[in-house]
């Protein structure tokens, strides 16, 4: 996932990485129970832009694995509490680059 945008985007986009296979069990379930509660392999690519929110975040979020390889792009306000929850789990459980 890479964050850009923000008040002061300084010192630029901050990129986080998770592989699931280094996870303990129970964490890769939850990743896997986030990714279908925000059914991430059916949303757009693309959400709309929201109106009248200045220095937001965007968020664009790539997951692949053996069968599947999807992006979305995403801003703030984040469009619902699934993807809200997917974003902060990536936030606590990624590696920053």
């Amino acid at each position: 996932m890479t964050i850009s945008g923000g008040l002061g985007a300084f010192p630029g986009p901050h990129t986080f990485t998770i592989d699931s296979n280094e996870l303990p069990i129970s964490t890769a379930e939850e990743l896997k129970r986030l990714l279908q509660a925000a059914h991430f392999f059916q949303r757009s690519n693309q959400a709309p832009a929201p109106r009248h929110v200045y220095d937001g975040f965007t968020y664009t979020i790539t997951v692949e694995s053996d069968s599947q390889h999807h992006t979305i792009r995403t801003f703030d306000p984040l469009p619902d509490q699934d993807i809200a929850k997917l974003v902060m789990y990536i936030q606590q459980h990624g590696k920053a680059l």
